[in-house]
């Protein structure tokens, strides 16, 4: 009798933690999904400003091997964004705010800096730190 309480127990806590595990799953999935998506948005907004096809293409296939699970493109998308970062910081103390319109174009830059900014920290710490994107990689790649 107690080891049938046990064996439900146990399959309780299975079952729970199966639970679990799917859910960071799908979180991981949704995390990288969103990332991989708004770098090639971005690849193909710069594309028409630029007309770099080689670039668009890079950054399409890296988008994809993240998604699929590539380890390396992991650690170089954290390394790009450090990169970025610290290229976008400069730039925005270059800029002479005493010349901003407020319906201006150079509005509309410093604040595109600032959200590429925003979105280039939360890239790396996402990619590093979270447990979902870890188990969605790892299911990736291990299948």
């Amino acid at each position: 009798m107690e080891r049938m309480k046990h064996e439900e127990e146990m399959q309780k806590d299975w079952g729970t933690f199966e639970e679990k595990q799917i859910r960071m799953y799908e979180r991981g999935k949704k995390l990288v999904y969103l990332i991989g998506g708004v770098n090639i948005v971005d690849s193909v907004i710069s594309f028409f400003m630029n007309y770099h096809l080689i670039s668009l293409c890079i950054n399409i296939a890296l988008a994809i091997a993240l998604v699929c699970g590539v380890t390396w493109v992991r650690y170089f998308y954290v390394v790009t964004g450090i990169i970025n970062v610290s290229v976008l910081v400069l730039a925005l103390f270059q800029v002479d705010y005493s010349s901003l319109n407020i319906l201006g174009l150079e509005w509309f830059q410093v604040l595109y800096f600032v959200v590429s900014i925003v979105y280039l920290v939360a890239v790396p710490i996402i990619l590093l730190r979270s447990k979902s994107v870890e188990e969605f990689l790892y299911r990736q790649k291990n299948g």
